[in-house]
């Protein structure tokens, strides 16, 4: 009776830290939410959500690199487009473009159905390549998938054909 407790006092704990986690994060406030989210690493390190909400945190901080690594974690853990939305995100932050479009080349492949932004975003990373073929392609895709999105409409109706 007093173990049963003792794990529901865990639990409740664990959620706690994670509810604080999200605030923090959501409120641009890093240093707490990395400081929540580690208190959860070690009982839930097979959690890959876990990681890449740290990676989040670090992002945020601006360490890039260290980013990544947990980024990567939460890759190997749970394949979600929006793991490698992030994770190509920070590849393009340090100038790493081709990885980068690696990556949400990756994300658009294993994540049926397709997620507009990391489409979208490969678009941009392509049209900064010079790859303007693939990255009409993939601005008609990702108008399909959202026609409403500002971002996308505006360079759907950019005129492609003068470059």
């Amino acid at each position: 009776m007093i173990e049963e407790i003792r794990e529901e006092i865990e639990l409740i704990e664990d959620d706690a830290h994670f509810q604080q986690g999200l605030y923090y994060l959501n409120n641009d406030e890093y240093d707490l939410a990395l400081e929540r989210f580690l208190k959860l690493i070690d009982k839930h390190n097979n959690w890959g959500h876990l990681h890449y909400l740290i990676g989040l945190a670090i992002k945020g901080m601006g360490n890039i690199k260290k980013a990544i690594e947990f980024l990567e974690q939460a890759i190997e853990l749970d394949n979600n487009a929006d793991i490698y939305n992030e994770l190509g995100i920070c590849l393009y932050g340090l100038g790493e473009i081709e990885g980068a479009i690696e990556v949400f080349s990756n994300g658009i492949r294993i994540n049926p159905p397709m997620d507009y932004k990391i489409i979208f975003n490969r678009a941009m990373l392509n049209l900064e390549l010079g790859n303007i073929h693939e990255a009409i392609e993939d601005i008609n895709l990702a108008y399909e998938l959202n026609p409403k999105e500002e971002l996308i409409k505006e360079q759907k109706k950019f005129n492609w054909k003068n470059i």
